[in-house]
């Protein structure tokens, strides 16, 4: 179900988050503490929706943000 898949993927990215901030700690890096605001959009756009349109919308960012994830590290390549 969709719920599970979201679990894993909050799941995944909590442990890479925290992966990432130890790397950025010892880099002297300071890593933001606050969402970016094309993540606020997309969080702002699933409040107040539900059932089918909740899923929808959530999986279309989810396709679209890992897209994107996968064009920069491509490129970086």
């Amino acid at each position: 179900p969709l719920q599970e898949l979201a679990e894993q993927i909050q799941d995944d990215h909590q442990e890479a988050n925290a992966q990432l901030a130890d790397i950025a700690e010892d880099l002297l890096i300071t890593v933001p503490t606050e969402l970016a605001p094309e993540q606020q959009r997309q969080l702002d756009e699933l409040e107040g929706q539900s059932g089918v349109q909740l899923e929808t919308t959530y999986l279309r960012q989810q396709v679209e943000a890992h897209e994107k994830a996968i064009a920069l590290f491509e490129k970086a390549q």
